[in-house]
């Protein structure tokens, strides 16, 4: 894990031979991640990382990823729980 600035780090993995950094940002309101990964890097990575700096899985409270390949997508639970509130504010408005 690289810490960029307070509060913002790269964790920092491989996808094969390739490098990968995934941005998590941490505040008072809890955490952003942007990307997550393989799936693998769930348990390989991301979680690892959580308790390096002493977070809780459930102080993350937003997820962007970016790839739209959902081999690419490490929380794909999350990423349609996303996609179902996201409908839902939607239909709100």
């Amino acid at each position: 894990m690289i810490q960029l600035f307070d509060s913002v780090y790269l964790l920092d993995g491989t996808v094969g031979k390739r490098p990968l950094y995934l941005p998590l940002l941490v505040g008072e309101w809890g955490c952003l991640l942007l990307d997550t990964g393989c799936s693998y890097h769930v348990n390989d990575l991301i979680l690892p990382a959580f308790d390096q700096l002493q977070l809780r899985p459930e102080q993350l409270r937003y997820i962007i990823n970016t790839p739209t390949h959902f081999s690419q997508q490490g929380t794909m639970p999350i990423d349609l729980m996303v996609c179902f509130i996201l409908r839902k504010l939607k239909t709100a408005f």
